[in-house]
C-alpha cells in the first residue's frame, strides 16, 4: 500500500514521534525503535528519509511525506495520482516550513491547505473513502469545514484529531486499508507491470519460446514483440481502478480476459524446446514454464467460451497474474517484490510444515495429486466426457462437454500435476472380471522448488490451501 502523508509538522518538536504513533502497526514497533535514527531522517528537513526507511524495512507499505504545498506539487509530477496512491493523510494547516518566494496556486491559504489538496483530490476522483484528515484544529477548522461540504452535497471527510486516543483509531482505520484485499490485490498489479515495464527488453522475454519453430508462424520482430507487450502491460495496470466497484467478480472476469487474451492458437505449452532430464534446473524451469503456459491457456480458452470466471475472488486474480508474467517473461529466482505483496493475500502454510508435506515417493508425500486425479477421471466417466492422460486435458474435455466441475480450482491443481506429471505404467484386465480394464498410473514427484527455497517453493506453500483444502 503506497500512503501520500501530507503533514508540515507545525511547532511539532520531535516530528519523528509522529511515524510511530501512525505508522507503528504497519511498520512494527520493534522496526522503528531499533532502526529509526532520528538525526539522520529529520524529517523537517529530509522528507524523502520516510519512503527510504519503508523501502528498506518493508515489504508492503511505502509512505511518502509532503510537507507544505510546493512538496505535494513536486510529488504529483512524478508519481500518477488515481493510479500510484492509495491512501492519503492530510494535515489542515501547511504554513510551517514554506518558501515564501515561490508561487502558490489561485486562491491557496497555507492555513488551510488541506482543505485545497482535499477539494483537489475529490475533483480528480480519488476515492472519499481513501482519504482522511488528521489535525489538532478540529473544532476551530474542520467541523466548519465539514459543515460547507454538506451544504454543497460534497463527500463529508474522515478525520482524526491528533491525540493518544484518535490515534489508535486513525491506526484502525488504516490497519483496515492494508487489509483490504482489492487495494492490495490491485497494488500488486501496478506494481508488477510497472516493473516489468521498466526492465523490459527482448532477451527478459520468454513468451515466443511458446510458438511453434516452423515456418508456419512468422518469428515476430524482437521490436514489435516488446512493443506489444509493453501495450500488453499497460492495458492490464489500468483495468482495476482505485474506486472500489460494487460488482468486482464483473471487473475480476474482464481483468482475465485481457490477461489471458495474449495466450491464442498460435502460443501453446507444447511448443516449448526440451531439455535434458539430466539436467535438472533446465528440466525442473521447463516443467514450470509448461504449468504455467496450461494454465493460462485454458484460462484463455474458458474465458471466451464459459461461466468459469464469473465468481473470481482476488485470490484468483492474483494467482493468475504471477502465472502469467512468470511464463511470458523471465524473472529472477527469488519472489519479486510485487509478487510477495500479492502471495500475502492467501493463507500460507508454515515453511517447515511445507517442507513437510512435499515427499519424493508416493508413501512420504502430502500433496493429494492420486486424489485429485482420482476426481477429475471420476467426473470424465461419469458424464460420458472423451478420457485423458494428463490432468489439465482431463479439465479441458470436461470443460468442451459442459460438465459441473469446480475449473478455478483445478487451474491451482494444474500448478501442482504439471510439475509432477502422471504416467500410464500398466494396463491389463482386472483379476476378478475379464470384462474390466484396469489402469495403474504414477506421478513424477517434484519438490517444488524446497530444495531452494525461492519463488517456486514460496508460492507453492502460498496456494496449498486453495488449491487442496477448499469447502466443497
Amino acid at each position: 500500500m503506497r500512503i501520500l502523508w501530507i503533514e508540515d509538522f507545525g511547532e511539532a518538536r520531535n516530528p519523528e514521534s509522529y511515524v510511530l504513533a501512525l505508522f507503528k502497526d504497519l511498520l512494527g514497533e520493534k522496526i522503528l525503535d531499533n532502526h529509526w535514527d532520528s538525526e539522520e531522517s529529520n524529517l523537517k528537513r529530509n522528507p524523502e528519509a520516510l519512503l527510504a526507511f519503508c523501502l528498506q524495512h518493508s515489504e508492503t507499505i511505502e509512505a511518502i511525506l509532503c510537507r507544505h504545498i510546493h512538496d505535494f506539487e513536486e510529488v504529483m509530477d512524478h508519481y500518477t495520482l488515481l493510479q500510484d496512491i492509495d491512501v492519503v493523510l492530510i494535515d489542515i494547516n501547511l504554513s510551517s516550513g514554506i518558501d515564501p518566494a515561490k508561487p502558490i496556486p489561485t486562491g491557496y491559504k497555507h492555513e488551510e491547505g488541506g482543505f485545497y489538496i482535499y477539494n483537489l483530490l475529490i475533483r480528480e476522483g480519488f476515492p472519499n473513502n481513501n482519504i482522511c484528515f488528521l489535525t489538532g484544529e478540529k473544532k476551530s477548522t474542520l467541523i466548519p469545514f465539514e459543515q460547507r461540504c454538506e451544504q454543497i452535497f460534497m463527500p463529508k471527510p474522515q478525520s482524526f484529531e491528533k491525540t493518544d486516543s484518535e490515534f489508535a483509531k486513525f491506526r484502525k482505520w488504516l490497519n483496515d486499508k492494508q487489509l483490504d484485499a482489492y487495494l492490495t490485490l490491485r497494488r500488486g498489479i501496478i506494481e508488477g507491470c510497472q516493473s516489468i515495464r521498466s526492465l523490459l527488453n527482448s532477451d527478459m522475454i520468454e513468451f515466443d519460446h511458446f510458438l511453434p519453430i516452423n515456418n508456419s508462424i512468422p518469428t515476430p520482430n524482437p521490436k514489435s514483440l516488446v512493443n506489444n507487450l509493453l501495450d500488453y502491460l499497460d492495458t492490464l495496470q489500468n483495468l482495476l481502478p482505485l474506486r472500489k466497484q460494487d460488482n468486482l467478480p464483473r471487473f475480476y472476469k474482464l481483468f482475465i480476459r485481457n490477461l489471458a487474451l495474449e495466450w491464442d492458437t498460435a502460443y501453446h505449452p507444447d511448443n516449448l524446446p526440451r531439455c535434458d532430464k539430466t539436467d535438472r534446473d533446465c528440466f525442473q524451469y521447463r516443467l514450470f514454464k509448461y504449468s504455467c503456459g496450461w494454465i493460462m491457456k485454458c484460462a484463455r480458452n474458458w474465458a471466451a467460451h464459459t461461466t468459469v470466471f464469473d465468481k473470481l475472488s482476488e485470490i484468483e486474480v492474483a494467482f493468475l497474474f504471477i502465472v502469467s508474467l512468470r511464463a511470458m517473461f523471465k524473472l529472477s529466482n527469488t519472489p519479486e517484490k510485487y509478487e510477495m505483496l500479492l502471495l500475502n493475500l492467501f493463507d500460507k502454510v508454515d515453511s517447515i510444515e511445507m517442507q513437510n508435506k512435499i515427499g519424493t515417493t508416493p508413501m512420504n508425500t502430502f500433496v493429494p495429486l492420486s486424489r485429485t486425479y482420482l476426481e477429475a477421471k471420476n467426473k470424465i466417466f461419469q458424464s460420458n466426457t472423451n478420457d485423458a492422460l494428463h490432468f489439465n486435458s482431463l479439465l479441458n474435455n470436461l470443460v468442451n462437454n459442459q460438465v459441473e466441475f469446480d475449473y478455478v480450482t483445478g487451474l491451482f491443481q494444474i500448478f501442482w500435476h504439471g510439475l509432477s506429471p502422471v504416467r500410464l505404467y500398466e494396463r491389463g484386465t482386472a483379476i476378478d472380471n475379464n470384462r474390466n480394464v484396469v489402469f495403474k498410473y504414477s506421478f513424477c514427484l517434484n519438490d517444488y522448488g524446497k530444495k531452494d527455497n525461492g519463488f517456486l517453493f514460496e508460492l507453492a506453500r502460498s496456494i496449498y490451501k486453495r488449491s487442496f483444502e477448499v469447502e466443497k
